[in-house]
């Protein structure tokens, strides 16, 4: 059995090795990176979004909205109010997209971060996120 010298050793080799090499963190796991929706950072968290919905006769409508977790689950929830009948009045967002597909008027959707900040933590008075989306 090795003395706890060696032990310590050891152990304080391993931490110092793997103490400067941070693992890469994953922006992206889009099958279709070209068409990521935040041109390859759909992993972000806590984070302000906004969305462009352009319209075939040159209309322009902006939304803001945040995300706590990452934005792609944010943005499926959002595609799922988009297209089914029950969830069409979830959010400002789909309510307009649901009015204009009633008119037939084609639409095209632009997302991007504007802001990334803390989420809400236990025992705190505010949340960043939420304060800062109101800024929006």
């Amino acid at each position: 059995m090795p003395s706890m010298g060696v032990i310590l050793k050891n152990h304080n080799k391993s931490v110092l090795e793997t103490e400067g090499q941070e693992e890469a963190v994953r922006q992206c796991n889009c099958r279709d990176k070209p068409n990521c929706p935040l041109q390859g950072h759909c992993l972000t968290t806590s984070s302000i979004y906004q969305a462009d919905v352009l319209t075939e006769d040159g209309g322009s409508h902006t939304y803001f909205g945040l995300a706590e977790k990452d934005f792609k689950t944010r943005w499926s929830n959002r595609g799922r109010s988009f297209g089914t009948e029950k969830c069409r009045g979830e959010t400002e967002l789909s309510k307009l997209i649901w009015e204009l597909g009633s008119g037939s008027i084609q639409y095209e959707i632009e997302w991007r971060t504007v802001a990334g900040c803390g989420s809400c933590r236990p025992g705190s008075e505010h949340c960043d996120l939420c304060l800062t989306e109101k800024l929006f």
